[in-house]
């Protein structure tokens, strides 16, 4: 969804607006976990990312080239779970 252009630029725009320092942030369904590291550079305190799928694996390292990897948990798991 993110490769849209207008979805990309409205999640941004979501998360920008709502997040603020010191937050905890759960990002569901996070595929490769940009939004919640979004969210970890704009502040957020902790950040969880919940994702099934092997996608969720490329977050840990877009977390650590961003710098914040020691914020971002990553949980490959069904949010069932």
């Amino acid at each position: 969804m993110l490769a849209d252009p207008v979805r990309g630029a409205a999640y941004l725009s979501a998360v920008r607006e709502s997040v603020r320092p010191g937050m905890v942030v759960a990002d569901v369904g996070a595929g490769p976990g940009v939004l919640g590291i979004y969210a970890a550079t704009l502040g957020a305190r902790r950040v969880f990312l919940v994702e099934p799928d092997a996608s969720v694996n490329v977050a840990r390292a877009l977390a650590a080239e961003n710098g914040v990897a020691d914020r971002v948990e990553v949980i490959r798991a069904s949010s069932m779970e």
